[in-house]
């Protein structure tokens, strides 16, 4: 387990912030997980992938936010899993990975893995509300893995900056061509130039760097989810006023054009006007 990607999260974590996963994240009992699997088919079981199984074995032991993969509003808990097991599997498709506690929404919408695009090590998130009725299932723009380092990464880094804003546009491939790999290549030749570091190489759609003055976030969404449409978010993180509008102002000049799409964003910070 030492090797999988989703374990590279969790030493980011464990070397940002040490001690995070042994003071709110405790074992879980195998089991939990063994009774959790075993409410699933056998052939079900074998095609849910590794990275979904390792959120629930190294998070899945308490009801903590602190480190969120899926967000405030989810929790990844094995035991309120257990409690509920009527949703665990859906249409032997479907294997939930979170379970909604969001206080402000009339209906519960937990996020599950779509078992039918599951590589083994990972597949696409999506939404079903607690009285779905069999229809095809929101997508959610991401995968376990990229949503989870995308998330951990603004956690325990982007937000820890002074100014933090996005610049962001959404690409349509069968309308113009445009690919969000353009958007990578271009954007691994500006920090090569900048030398920044990449912390963590796990997803080429989801690719994070970081120095003392500056982080930086590249997020193509919709990348494994079968469909020409996608979302592309370039998260800028600065301790200063000047260099956060110098760096926003550098991706932008490096960026591939997309004349018919959205303009760029540059979002205030809280308490950070720019």
């Amino acid at each position: 387990m030492a090797n999988s990607r989703f374990h590279e999260v969790l030493e980011f974590v464990e070397a940002r912030s040490p001690g995070t996963l042994a003071e709110h994240y405790p074992p879980v009992p195998r089991e939990q997980i063994d009774e959790l699997l075993g409410a699933c088919p056998p052939d079900v079981v074998a095609r849910v992938p590794r990275a979904a199984l390792e959120v629930l074995t190294w998070l899945g032991g308490s009801d903590s936010s602190v480190m969120s993969v899926f967000g405030a509003t989810y929790t990844t808990s094995v035991a309120q899993m257990l409690d509920d097991l009527e949703f665990q599997l859906l249409a032997n498709r479907f294997f939930r990975v979170a379970i909604d506690r969001n206080p402000e929404q009339m209906t519960q919408e937990d996020l599950y893995v779509d078992l039918s695009r599951s590589d083994g090590e990972d597949a696409p998130l999506i939404s079903i509300l607690e009285e779905w009725t069999g229809r095809e299932p929101p997508l959610r723009g991401h995968t376990v893995l990229s949503k989870s380092l995308s998330r951990v990464f603004y956690d325990f880094d982007l937000r820890q900056r002074g100014f933090l804003g996005y610049l962001a546009r959404s690409y349509r491939t069968h309308l113009d061509g445009t690919r969000w790999e353009d958007y990578s290549d271009a954007m691994t030749r500006l920090v090569e130039r900048m030398g920044l570091p990449e912390l963590i190489h796990i997803r080429p759609d989801v690719r994070c760097y970081s120095s003392s003055e500056l982080s930086l976030k590249f997020e193509a969404m919709g990348v494994d989810l079968r469909t020409p449409d996608g979302y592309l978010q370039i998260w800028i993180g600065a301790d200063n006023r000047d260099a956060f509008l110098n760096y926003a102002a550098q991706i932008r000049s490096h960026m591939p054009p997309l004349p018919i799409l959205d303009e760029w964003r540059v979002p205030r910070p809280p308490n950070s006007p720019i």
